[in-house]
């Protein structure tokens, strides 16, 4: 947050942020968007937020005797949209990343500004007019069912984090965890002192793993983005370590 703050100046119009991040898992806890919020509101900034991945929860972690799972979670509870915890937020959801729906391109943007959904909407009109009406319908099914859907989503989460756990225990001398704070996606390091553009290659052509190096991102460092949304997530962990084993890393 101190970063973020010296990066505000006066004239700032707009942050723009990813909580749950993609690819590395970090979340806003509620104490933190509160002061993301004074942040921006010192300076009359707009917050605009990705917050696709909102649904999903907290991934539990490891707890010491004695210890909450707050605490554990180095967390004061789960934040707010940031359109109701801000005048000037605006908040982008859609149903193909937390509700594992993508075949129906529906998404939404929230926010308390009457006039600026107007424009945006007239915007779009410009862009798409409407979305297909089958998709909407569709839509408006799964929102009902919602909870369901999410409490699906996060128990395939909590499984392959289970699988995750012992698979990077196993191997720390190769690989930096990085456990996802929330959401579905973590950005473990590589610690074999091999660029990870060459390993993420190797492993998708020899292997058919697909683990998307941190170059893809803008990053130097030998990091990789993995996803845990999957239910075939565990045969395809197997694969990795199989391939692993090839390289005689194992």
């Amino acid at each position: 947050m101190d970063e973020l703050a010296a990066l505000v100046r006066p004239d700032t119009k707009a942050i723009v942020l990813n909580t749950p991040h993609n690819p590395t898992g970090f979340t806003l806890n509620s104490e933190q968007t509160g002061a993301l919020c004074a942040l921006a509101r010192k300076c009359g900034a707009w917050i605009f937020c990705d917050e696709v991945y909102r649904g999903l929860g907290w991934n539990a972690q490891a707890q010491a005797p004695g210890q909450s799972a707050a605490a554990a979670q180095g967390m004061t509870g789960q934040a707010p949209w940031i359109a109701d915890a801000y005048e000037k937020g605006i908040s982008l959801g859609v149903l193909s990343k937390a509700y594992g729906l993508p075949g129906l391109r529906v998404g939404w943007l929230a926010c308390r500004d009457a006039a600026v959904m107007e424009g945006i909407a007239r915007y779009k009109n410009y862009l798409s007019i409407c979305g297909a009406t089958p998709s909407e319908a569709l839509a408006l099914v799964a929102l009902r069912h919602g909870p369901a859907l999410l409490k699906k989503n996060r128990q395939i989460i909590a499984e392959n984090l289970k699988t995750a756990d012992a698979f990077f225990a196993r191997h720390a001398n190769l690989f930096v965890y990085n456990r996802p704070m929330a959401g579905p996606i973590g950005f473990p390091r590589i610690r074999i002192g091999e660029p990870a553009s060459g390993f993420c290659e190797r492993l998708a052509h020899e292997a058919g793993v697909l683990l998307l190096p941190g170059s893809v991102y803008g990053i130097s460092e030998p990091y990789f983005r993995m996803g845990f949304g999957r239910k075939s997530f565990a045969a395809h962990l197997a694969r990795f370590e199989q391939w692993l084993a090839t390289q005689g890393l194992v």
